[in-house]
Protein backbone atom coordinates (compact mmCIF):
# COMPACT_ATOMS: atom_id res chain seq x y z
CA UNK A 1 0.00 0.00 0.00
CA UNK A 2 1.27 3.47 -0.84
CA UNK A 3 1.96 6.00 1.90
CA UNK A 4 -0.89 8.21 0.73
CA UNK A 5 -3.44 5.39 0.94
CA UNK A 6 -2.13 4.07 4.24
CA UNK A 7 -2.01 7.55 5.83
CA UNK A 8 -5.53 8.74 4.92
CA UNK A 9 -6.56 9.40 8.52
CA UNK A 10 -3.20 10.70 9.68
CA UNK A 11 -2.99 13.21 6.84
CA UNK A 12 -6.53 14.47 7.36
CA UNK A 13 -5.96 14.89 11.10
CA UNK A 14 -2.74 16.82 10.52
CA UNK A 15 -4.35 19.05 7.90
CA UNK A 16 -7.52 19.86 9.86
CA UNK A 17 -6.02 19.85 13.35
CA UNK A 18 -8.70 17.42 14.56
CA UNK A 19 -7.93 14.80 17.15
CA UNK A 20 -8.87 11.26 16.18
CA UNK A 21 -12.11 11.25 18.20
CA UNK A 22 -13.38 14.43 16.54
CA UNK A 23 -12.21 13.18 13.17
CA UNK A 24 -14.27 10.02 13.53
CA UNK A 25 -17.35 12.03 14.55
CA UNK A 26 -17.02 14.20 11.45
CA UNK A 27 -16.64 11.19 9.17
CA UNK A 28 -19.64 9.42 10.74
CA UNK A 29 -21.95 12.39 10.19
CA UNK A 30 -20.59 14.14 7.08
CA UNK A 31 -22.62 12.28 4.46
CA UNK A 32 -25.97 13.00 6.11
CA UNK A 33 -24.93 16.57 6.85
CA UNK A 34 -24.08 17.14 3.18
CA UNK A 35 -27.44 15.79 2.08
CA UNK A 36 -29.36 17.85 4.63
CA UNK A 37 -27.51 21.05 3.74
CA UNK A 38 -28.07 20.58 0.01
CA UNK A 39 -31.80 19.94 0.47
CA UNK A 40 -32.18 22.89 2.82
CA UNK A 41 -30.39 25.27 0.45
CA UNK A 42 -32.25 23.87 -2.56
CA UNK A 43 -35.58 24.50 -0.82
CA UNK A 44 -34.70 28.22 -0.81
CA UNK A 45 -33.93 28.24 -4.53
CA UNK A 46 -31.43 26.87 -7.06
CA UNK A 47 -28.03 26.08 -5.60
CA UNK A 48 -25.18 25.23 -7.95
CA UNK A 49 -22.50 22.65 -7.30
CA UNK A 50 -19.99 25.49 -7.46
CA UNK A 51 -21.72 27.41 -4.67
CA UNK A 52 -22.09 24.28 -2.59
CA UNK A 53 -18.60 22.81 -2.87
CA UNK A 54 -16.68 26.08 -2.82
CA UNK A 55 -17.04 26.20 0.97
CA UNK A 56 -17.70 22.52 1.69
CA UNK A 57 -15.27 21.32 4.34
CA UNK A 58 -17.34 18.12 4.62
CA UNK A 59 -15.88 16.94 1.31
CA UNK A 60 -12.56 16.27 3.02
CA UNK A 61 -14.16 14.00 5.60
CA UNK A 62 -16.62 12.39 3.20
CA UNK A 63 -14.01 11.49 0.59
CA UNK A 64 -11.67 10.08 3.23
CA UNK A 65 -14.43 8.08 4.92
CA UNK A 66 -15.50 6.69 1.55
CA UNK A 67 -12.01 5.39 0.79
CA UNK A 68 -11.63 3.87 4.24
CA UNK A 69 -14.78 1.79 3.83
CA UNK A 70 -14.48 1.07 0.10
CA UNK A 71 -11.63 -1.38 -0.49
CA UNK A 72 -12.74 -2.01 -4.11
CA UNK A 73 -12.21 1.71 -4.81
CA UNK A 74 -8.76 1.52 -3.26
CA UNK A 75 -8.01 -1.42 -5.56
CA UNK A 76 -9.07 0.70 -8.53
CA UNK A 77 -6.72 3.45 -7.37
CA UNK A 78 -3.85 0.98 -7.11
CA UNK A 79 -4.69 -0.47 -10.53
CA UNK A 80 -4.36 2.97 -12.14
CA UNK A 81 -0.65 2.93 -11.37
CA UNK A 82 -0.35 -0.56 -12.86
CA UNK A 83 -2.16 0.56 -16.02
CA UNK A 84 0.10 3.61 -16.31
CA UNK A 85 3.11 1.30 -16.42
CA UNK A 86 1.56 -1.26 -18.77
CA UNK A 87 0.26 1.35 -21.23
CA UNK A 88 3.27 3.67 -20.89
CA UNK A 89 1.38 6.76 -19.78
CA UNK A 90 3.56 9.83 -19.39
CA UNK A 91 0.84 12.49 -18.99
CA UNK A 92 -2.32 12.18 -16.91
CA UNK A 93 -5.02 14.77 -16.21
CA UNK A 94 -7.28 14.26 -13.15
CA UNK A 95 -10.50 16.02 -14.07
CA UNK A 96 -12.55 17.43 -11.16
CA UNK A 97 -10.17 15.73 -8.79
CA UNK A 98 -11.46 16.74 -5.36
CA UNK A 99 -8.94 15.53 -2.76
CA UNK A 100 -7.21 13.80 -5.71
CA UNK A 101 -6.27 10.52 -4.02
CA UNK A 102 -6.22 8.61 -7.33
CA UNK A 103 -3.82 10.96 -9.07
CA UNK A 104 -1.65 11.58 -6.01
CA UNK A 105 -1.16 7.84 -5.53
CA UNK A 106 -0.24 7.57 -9.21
CA UNK A 107 2.26 10.40 -8.84
CA UNK A 108 3.72 8.78 -5.72
CA UNK A 109 4.21 5.38 -7.34
CA UNK A 110 5.18 6.51 -10.86
CA UNK A 111 7.42 9.55 -10.64
CA UNK A 112 8.04 9.51 -14.40
CA UNK A 113 4.37 10.37 -15.05
CA UNK A 114 3.48 14.07 -15.22
CA UNK A 115 0.19 14.45 -13.35
CA UNK A 116 -2.05 17.52 -13.65
CA UNK A 117 -4.79 17.87 -11.05
CA UNK A 118 -7.71 20.05 -12.12
CA UNK A 119 -10.56 21.37 -10.00
CA UNK A 120 -12.04 24.68 -8.96
CA UNK A 121 -10.86 26.54 -5.88
CA UNK A 122 -12.42 24.67 -2.98
CA UNK A 123 -11.39 23.03 0.31
CA UNK A 124 -10.86 19.66 -1.40
CA UNK A 125 -8.44 21.16 -3.93
CA UNK A 126 -6.58 22.96 -1.14
CA UNK A 127 -6.17 19.66 0.71
CA UNK A 128 -4.84 18.01 -2.46
CA UNK A 129 -2.26 20.80 -2.84
CA UNK A 130 -1.19 20.35 0.78
CA UNK A 131 -0.71 16.61 0.22
CA UNK A 132 1.35 17.14 -2.92
CA UNK A 133 3.69 19.41 -0.96
CA UNK A 134 3.76 17.14 2.10
CA UNK A 135 4.80 14.13 -0.02
CA UNK A 136 7.16 16.24 -2.15
CA UNK A 137 5.57 15.17 -5.41
CA UNK A 138 7.53 17.14 -7.97
CA UNK A 139 5.69 15.52 -10.89
CA UNK A 140 2.34 17.06 -9.86
CA UNK A 141 0.95 20.37 -11.09
CA UNK A 142 -2.44 21.99 -10.50
CA UNK A 143 -4.95 23.70 -12.75
CA UNK A 144 -7.56 25.79 -10.96
CA UNK A 145 -10.89 26.08 -12.71
CA UNK A 146 -13.02 29.19 -12.27
CA UNK A 147 -16.17 27.16 -11.68
CA UNK A 148 -17.34 23.57 -11.75
CA UNK A 149 -20.64 24.58 -13.38
CA UNK A 150 -19.05 25.28 -16.75
CA UNK A 151 -16.88 22.59 -18.28
CA UNK A 152 -13.32 23.93 -18.51
CA UNK A 153 -11.38 22.96 -21.59
CA UNK A 154 -8.57 20.45 -21.34
CA UNK A 155 -6.13 22.30 -23.54
CA UNK A 156 -3.59 19.56 -24.28
CA UNK A 157 -3.90 15.99 -25.44
CA UNK A 158 -2.80 13.56 -22.72
CA UNK A 159 -2.26 9.84 -22.38
CA UNK A 160 -5.06 9.43 -19.82
CA UNK A 161 -7.84 11.48 -18.26
CA UNK A 162 -9.20 10.43 -14.88
CA UNK A 163 -12.89 11.26 -14.47
CA UNK A 164 -13.79 9.61 -11.18
CA UNK A 165 -17.14 10.44 -9.59
CA UNK A 166 -17.25 13.80 -11.35
CA UNK A 167 -19.92 13.58 -14.03
CA UNK A 168 -22.83 13.83 -11.59
CA UNK A 169 -21.82 17.42 -10.82
CA UNK A 170 -21.76 18.55 -14.45
CA UNK A 171 -24.66 20.65 -15.72
CA UNK A 172 -23.80 19.46 -19.23
CA UNK A 173 -22.62 15.82 -18.97
CA UNK A 174 -22.31 15.35 -22.74
CA UNK A 175 -19.95 18.32 -22.94
CA UNK A 176 -17.84 16.81 -20.18
CA UNK A 177 -17.86 13.40 -21.88
CA UNK A 178 -16.77 14.92 -25.19
CA UNK A 179 -13.93 16.84 -23.54
CA UNK A 180 -12.63 13.77 -21.69
CA UNK A 181 -12.98 11.28 -24.53
CA UNK A 182 -11.34 13.47 -27.18
CA UNK A 183 -8.41 14.71 -25.07
CA UNK A 184 -7.17 11.46 -23.54
CA UNK A 185 -6.04 8.34 -25.40
CA UNK A 186 -7.35 6.46 -22.39
CA UNK A 187 -9.51 7.29 -19.43
CA UNK A 188 -10.51 5.87 -16.07
CA UNK A 189 -14.13 6.83 -15.67
CA UNK A 190 -16.61 6.13 -12.84
CA UNK A 191 -20.13 7.55 -13.09
CA UNK A 192 -21.99 9.04 -10.12
CA UNK A 193 -25.38 10.11 -11.44
CA UNK A 194 -28.27 10.57 -9.04
CA UNK A 195 -30.61 7.59 -9.06
CA UNK A 196 -34.02 8.83 -7.94
CA UNK A 197 -36.42 11.51 -9.13
CA UNK A 198 -37.02 12.71 -5.58
CA UNK A 199 -33.84 14.25 -4.22
CA UNK A 200 -34.79 13.60 -0.60
CA UNK A 201 -34.81 9.85 -1.30
CA UNK A 202 -31.31 9.86 -2.72
CA UNK A 203 -28.01 9.55 -0.89
CA UNK A 204 -26.37 12.25 -3.03
CA UNK A 205 -29.11 14.67 -4.14
CA UNK A 206 -26.46 17.22 -5.19
CA UNK A 207 -25.72 15.02 -8.24
CA UNK A 208 -27.46 15.24 -11.62
CA UNK A 209 -29.64 12.47 -13.02
CA UNK A 210 -28.36 10.43 -15.97
CA UNK A 211 -29.21 12.21 -19.25
CA UNK A 212 -31.21 10.54 -22.00
CA UNK A 213 -29.13 8.45 -24.37
CA UNK A 214 -26.11 8.49 -22.06
CA UNK A 215 -25.28 4.77 -22.25
CA UNK A 216 -25.45 4.70 -26.05
CA UNK A 217 -23.19 7.74 -26.44
CA UNK A 218 -20.79 6.54 -23.75
CA UNK A 219 -20.37 3.16 -25.48
CA UNK A 220 -19.75 4.93 -28.78
CA UNK A 221 -17.02 7.04 -27.18
CA UNK A 222 -15.07 4.38 -25.29
CA UNK A 223 -13.88 0.79 -25.52
CA UNK A 224 -13.26 -1.04 -22.21
CA UNK A 225 -9.86 -2.73 -22.05
CA UNK A 226 -9.78 -3.91 -18.43
CA UNK A 227 -8.92 -2.65 -14.95
CA UNK A 228 -11.57 0.10 -15.33
CA UNK A 229 -9.53 1.62 -18.15
CA UNK A 230 -11.29 2.77 -21.30
CA UNK A 231 -9.64 3.41 -24.68
CA UNK A 232 -11.01 6.46 -26.47
CA UNK A 233 -12.57 5.78 -29.87
CA UNK A 234 -12.67 9.52 -30.62
CA UNK A 235 -9.30 10.76 -29.39
CA UNK A 236 -8.25 14.00 -31.12
CA UNK A 237 -11.67 14.85 -32.58
CA UNK A 238 -13.56 18.12 -32.12
CA UNK A 239 -15.16 18.06 -28.66
CA UNK A 240 -17.48 21.00 -29.35
CA UNK A 241 -18.94 19.43 -32.47
CA UNK A 242 -19.39 16.06 -30.81
CA UNK A 243 -21.11 17.52 -27.75
CA UNK A 244 -23.51 19.52 -29.92
CA UNK A 245 -24.31 16.43 -32.00
CA UNK A 246 -24.91 14.27 -28.94
CA UNK A 247 -27.16 16.80 -27.23
CA UNK A 248 -29.23 17.25 -30.39
CA UNK A 249 -29.52 13.54 -31.18
CA UNK A 250 -30.50 12.54 -27.64
CA UNK A 251 -33.12 15.27 -27.16
CA UNK A 252 -31.45 16.65 -24.08
CA UNK A 253 -33.14 15.68 -20.86
CA UNK A 254 -33.00 13.01 -18.18
CA UNK A 255 -33.99 9.36 -18.14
Amino acid sequence: MTNILSNLLIDLAEYTGDNMADLQKHMDSCRQENKDEWLERSSRGFVSANDFYSSDENALYQSTAWLLRDEPMCEIIRSISESAKELDWKTVFDYGAGIATSSLVLAETANDVAVTIGDFDCPAQSFAKWKAMAYQLGNVSFEDFCTCDEVPLIESLVDCVLCIHVIGHSLNPFRTLAEVATKGKYSVWLNDFRVNDIASDDLYPMHQKKPKGWDIVFNDAFEPIGNHVLRSKIFGLDADRLAETWITSTEWGHE
